[in-house]
C-alpha cells in the first residue's frame, strides 16, 4: 500500500488540473469514495459526486492550475498534499449559501488535501481545507 498514493496524485493532478476532466478524474475514485471540501460544507459519497465536484470547480474556474508544495504520504493508504491553486472566477461558484456570480477575479490559495487510496490505487477518501475567508476576499464575494 506505500506507493499507491503516488499514482493517484500524479493521474488526479493531470486529469484535473491538465486535462481539465472531471469524468476521468472520477474513475480515479472507488464507486463508494467519499469527497469533502469546506467550501460546501458536506460530506458526499460515490462517483457522480465526485464528478459533480470537480464540474462545479472548473465551472468556476476554468483555467484552475496548481502547484505542488509538499507530498506527505509512507507505510499507510493515507497521505497529504500541500498545493497552491490559482484561477480566474469565470463562471458560477456554487455555494451552500446560494451562487456566486463569475468575478473575473483572479485568485491564489492553499490548499490541503488529505486523501486515502485501496489496493488498486483508487482513492476511498478525499478531503479538501483551505481559507475559504481568503477566497472570497479575492473574489470580492
Amino acid at each position: 500500500m506505500a506507493g499507491e498514493y503516488k499514482q493517484f496524485i500524479n493521474q488526479y493532478f493531470h486529469q484535473f488540473l491538465t486535462n481539465g476532466d472531471a469524468k476521468a478524474t472520477a474513475q480515479l475514485y472507488a464507486e463508494n469514495a467519499t469527497i469533502w471540501d469546506n467550501a460546501n460544507l458536506k460530506l458526499e459519497r460515490g462517483r457522480d459526486a465526485v464528478e459533480r465536484v470537480h464540474t462545479e470547480l472548473l465551472t468556476a474556474f476554468p483555467n484552475l492550475s496548481g502547484e505542488i508544495a509538499n507530498v506527505v504520504g509512507g507505510l499507510t493508504d493515507a497521505f497529504a498534499v500541500e498545493l497552491t491553486c490559482r484561477g480566474t472566477h469565470s463562471g458560477p461558484l456554487k455555494t451552500p449559501d446560494g451562487e456566486i456570480p463569475p468575478s473575473g477575479k483572479r485568485f491564489e490559495i492553499n490548499v490541503l488535501m488529505y486523501g486515502r487510496v485501496n489496493e488498486q490505487g483508487l482513492c476511498v477518501e478525499d478531503r479538501s481545507y483551505f481559507n475559504l475567508a481568503d477566497l472570497q476576499r479575492q473574489l470580492n464575494a
